[in-house]
């Protein structure tokens, strides 16, 4: 179960974010299910490379976020 807050989120009926962030924390859950699952594996994903996928499935869904990423990181570097 993922429960995730909304009200964070939202500005009017906007849900883009929310959306993107159950995509977001729904790949961890695969992760984890898929590595949990086999007994062929005896560790989990690096973080880094569990967060990339998860990344990864929200630019998937919606290739917009990459450009939303770039603009707060350049916004960020500006200071």
């Amino acid at each position: 179960m993922i429960h995730i807050d909304c009200n964070e989120f939202m500005s009017g009926n906007d849900y883009s974010v929310a959306k993107e962030t159950l995509i977001h924390e729904g790949q961890h859950c695969v992760n984890f299910s898929e590595t949990w699952n086999n007994p062929q594996k005896d560790h989990f994903a690096q973080t880094w490379l569990n967060e990339s996928m998860s990344q990864a499935a929200t630019i998937i869904y919606d290739q917009s976020t990459i450009d939303y990423h770039v603009r707060c990181y350049n916004d960020h570097a500006k200071g």
